[in-house]
């Protein structure tokens, strides 16, 4: 028999696992206690009851990382392309899960660079998030993390780097691929600059990411 003094409580989906109601509270997604949500935002989405570790997004690294305001996003409106037609029989085509990706994330690609400051130093900083695609590196992620270097040479900024990632994105193939050589040389050209670089992995760091910038 139904209940009618018990209300159903909605639930929407949340970072890394975690079961939301809206605007309020938050389920953590390993001990499934539920918690106020602005206080486990303020503790950096940490469950203080189990100490599990909710997955973080751009803006919240950003919030950790830099000065207030100083936060410059470049490139925003870089856009994947799907350069093999890659349409699987009975599976969505890569385009479309592009689209799914975008509407169900609220962004544009797995990644996002711009300069900043931390502590009033220039830094030229890079982040891939795991919201989006698993954080997959493809044509424009590589693009962003080449060009967050460059931005460093040229600007004399030391270049940091947050890594979140699956690997290389299979649905671009080679295109992916050549992205680990042009990371990879990124890299590489910042140190011929005597430039510093920090590289910061975090969970997870898979496949080409880890074999090349990160």
């Amino acid at each position: 028999m139904r209940n009618l003094f018990r209300r159903a409580l909605p639930k929407v989906a949340g970072d890394a696992g975690q079961e939301a109601v809206p605007d309020l509270w938050v389920r953590c997604g390993r001990c499934r206690e539920m918690l106020y949500a602005r206080e486990w935002a303020e503790a950096s989405k940490v469950c203080p009851k189990c100490g599990f570790h909710a997955r973080l997004t751009i803006s919240d690294r950003v919030a950790l990382l830099l000065d207030a305001n100083s936060w410059q996003e470049l490139d925003s409106d870089l856009r994947p392309t799907d350069p093999l037609g890659f349409a699987p029989a009975g599976r969505p085509s890569y385009a479309e899960k592009l689209a799914t990706e975008s509407l169900d994330s609220g962004q544009s690609e797995a990644a996002a660079y711009g300069r900043g400051t931390l502590d009033g130093l220039p830094v030229s900083l890079a982040i891939l998030d795991m919201g989006y695609f698993a954080g997959t590196l493809g044509s424009v992620v590589g693009e962003k993390i080449a060009r967050a270097f460059e931005l460093g040479i040229a600007e004399r900024r030391a270049v940091i780097v947050v890594s979140a990632s699956g690997g290389a994105r299979q649905q671009e193939g080679v295109v992916a691929l050549i992205q680990m050589a042009k990371t990879a040389a990124a890299v590489q050209a910042l140190g011929a600059a005597r430039l510093p670089f920090i590289s910061i992995l975090t969970d997870p760091t898979l496949g080409g990411v880890t074999a090349s910038f990160a």
